[in-house]
């Protein structure tokens, strides 16, 4: 009975809610869950989603149904790994749904006792990162099968169809990216190792092209700018370094929130960036917080400089 209510609630109030732009109402309240009758794997996504918008709007219940969304989305997890080494036009249309609703629960699963109780800092932000990382093979194998397809509309929100501006509008962004740019990529006392610093240099590379896609897409034009791409690139050393404390996964997971705070409108989204960039601040040493102040800048509304 508990799956039955998750599947209406989502198709009456989680998809109606997160359906604006490029993904309709018909899209989340009638088409993708008609896709999840056939494959366990999305409706268990859906199902987790669901439950965890519950718990969002129904603090008293909360508990039970961030229970039921851990187990729901584990056994997505699981089923989906299996289909994800062999997309083909029988699920494709299903693996690229699943990737989105597993995007929204990475983001949300931070205020669950699993991970808001860890002792850990940033144990929920690299618990998000890695499941971001682990749909990045998705929608390039499956983007040849549902081009023409139901779920067409939403290639747009894929990073390659975002294009960078050729510069940041201001001048002194620009300046102080090509400062940041080299501070990720120097060999220094706390960037000494090779592989580490080819990691460094490539999340700092890409961050920057993240931000220059941003430039291009005007406040408001869109309903999901293309804020959480640069996560799903990222190296497993890079995010091994960011659970160790180093300072340069810090510094630029500082500078993603920054991105991620034009989406703070989505429920999903409630806290995240507030959350990170406090524990960010917590452990960052005192010689390394010049790089907090830009993004605590913009984050805070004073976007100056």
């Amino acid at each position: 009975m508990v799956h039955l209510e998750l599947f209406h609630h989502f198709a009456t109030v989680t998809g109606p809610a997160i359906s604006v732009g490029e993904m309709s109402e018909e899209m989340w309240s009638t088409i993708i869950p008609r896709i999840a009758l056939s494959h366990d794997f999305l409706m268990y996504a859906l199902l987790a989603i669901s439950s965890t918008h519950i718990a969002h709007l129904n603090p008293t219940v909360r508990n039970f149904y961030w229970e039921q969304a851990t187990t729901l989305e584990g056994q997505a997890l699981r089923l989906a790994h299996d289909q994800m080494t062999a997309p083909d036009a029988s699920n494709a249309d299903a693996l690229f749904a699943f990737s989105i609703p597993t995007t929204w629960y990475s983001f949300a699963s931070h205020a669950m006792p699993h991970t808001a109780g860890s002792q850990k800092p940033l144990q929920s932000t690299i618990q998000c990162i890695n499941l971001l990382r682990g749909i990045r093979t998705i929608g390039p194998s499956v983007k040849q099968y549902i081009s023409r397809g139901a779920l067409a509309p939403l290639l747009s929100l894929s990073p390659e169809n975002f294009k960078p501006a050729p510069q940041f509008s201001s001048p002194e962004t620009s300046a102080y990216f090509s400062e940041l740019l080299v501070f990720c990529s120097t060999m220094s006392g706390d960037n000494t190792d090779l592989e580490d610093q080819e990691n460094f240099a490539a999340a700092a590379t890409s961050l920057r092209t993240s931000f220059l896609k941003v430039e291009n897409v005007p406040r408001g034009e869109m309903s999901s700018p293309p804020v959480w791409h640069w996560a799903i690139r990222l190296q497993a050393g890079f995010v091994e370094r960011l659970a160790e404390g180093h300072v340069i996964p810090l510094v630029l997971v500082a500078h993603w929130c920054v991105l991620l705070a034009r989406a703070k409108h989505y429920w999903w989204m409630d806290g995240w960036v507030e959350r990170t960039m406090g524990e960010i601040e917590g452990v960052m040493r005192e010689e390394h917080r010049y790089w907090l102040r830009w993004p605590l800048e913009r984050i805070g509304g004073r976007e100056g400089g």
